[in-house]
């Protein structure tokens, strides 16, 4: 809701690349993210972008959570592993929730045969950059 909240939309969008600086989380949108239209709908997509996360927490490890389910079977995955999945395959992102309570986003999607939930915890702030 965060995200449709200011207009946009990452339903449909994919992830090309995930990058950690500091305590910040960067996902990458080669093609763009959706702008929503006053109706609440995906109107076009936006340019190329980044959506940096920054986590109150220095060890952003402890702020991430990545767990692929396959055929009724999950496992928790570490940064490095998701990311080759997301450079090979892109990360297709089905729906978005946040949390202000929690300070949390959840990211919920495929890449390849995977599908996948990406927690994201003890957020700080949200900011999107174009590229």
């Amino acid at each position: 809701m965060y995200f449709y909240n200011k207009g946009y939309g990452l339903h449909d969008a994919k992830v090309s690349e995930i990058k950690v600086d500091g305590n910040k989380i960067i996902l990458y949108f080669d093609k763009g993210i959706y702008l929503i239209d006053k109706n609440g709908k995906e109107n076009k997509l936006t340019d190329r972008c980044k959506i940096v996360v920054r986590v109150k927490n220095e060890e952003w490890e402890n702020c991430i959570d990545i767990i692929r389910f396959h055929k009724k079977r999950y496992k928790s995955i570490n940064l490095i592993d998701f990311n080759n999945l997301v450079t090979e395959f892109s990360f297709d992102v089905l729906d978005e929730f946040y949390s202000g309570f929690s300070k949390s986003i959840i990211l919920f999607g495929y890449t390849g045969k995977y599908r996948i939930e990406l927690n994201i915890l003890d957020v700080d702030d949200i900011s999107l950059f174009y590229i």
